[in-house]
């Protein structure tokens, strides 16, 4: 959990450093996934891919979170 904490807040700060750059939002994501945050790393992923919509890996992490998650 603490790894995870400090995680989030290095790439937190990357992502405000560089609102443009679309890696630590996908990397966000990967973390709230592994922490059962699902809402939280949907709303990452998809920001990524807005930000670069050729954005493969986090695309794929977005279909596969899509597959797994219950749809209410």
């Amino acid at each position: 959990q603490r790894r995870y904490a400090e995680s989030a807040a290095e790439f937190g700060l990357a992502a405000r450093l560089r609102p443009g750059f679309a890696e630590p939002l996908n990397n966000l994501g990967v973390l709230e996934v592994r922490v059962g945050d699902l809402e939280a790393a949907e709303r990452h992923f998809a920001s990524a891919l807005k930000l670069r919509p050729d954005y493969v890996e986090a695309r794929a992490n977005l279909i596969r979170l899509m597959r797994q998650a219950p749809r209410g």
